[in-house]
């Protein structure tokens, strides 16, 4: 009987575990060096579902975003020049997680995509809002918000 229950106790704890590694919110990074116009960015980033950074509560959202930022930076280059730019351009308290980054041409300039969940005062990170930044000049090109 106590064996049972102690295997019991490890499945249960190995299960919590790989359930919050499989919802663990990050930010996939593309340099597919694609060429967009301003519309199809905003068609694509309309299509784009944040999987698990939509469970994360407003209240952690900028805990959660240090973390993403930090494991960003981890795939290279490219993709901690982008983590760099959220940083230096949104206070750390920043109440949003990205969720897609790419660097890609948009209306023939480099330029940093980045699709983010955010939220209200209260709840979840349900809401998505995009930027796209010059990779030059760090100047915001557009913002959209998306339901």
């Amino acid at each position: 009987m106590k064996e049972a229950r102690r295997l019991f106790s490890v499945l249960t704890l190995a299960g919590l575990l790989l359930a919050g590694c499989a919802s663990r919110p990050q930010a996939r990074f593309v340099d597919g060096n694609r060429t967009y116009t301003l519309d199809q960015v905003s068609e694509r980033a309309a299509s784009l579902r944040s999987d698990a950074s939509a469970s994360v509560r407003v209240e952690d959202a900028a805990e959660v975003r240090q973390r993403v930022l930090a494991e960003l930076r981890k795939h290279g280059a490219l993709a901690s020049q982008a983590a760099d730019l959220m940083t230096r351009q949104f206070p750390p308290v920043t109440k949003a997680v990205p969720f897609f980054v790419e660097a890609a041409t948009v209306d023939g300039r480099p330029c940093w995509v980045i699709v983010e969940s955010w939220g209200g005062r209260t709840g979840t990170l349900t809401l998505r809002r995009l930027w796209v930044f010059d990779r030059d000049t760090a100047d915001i090109l557009a913002s959209r918000t998306y339901r």
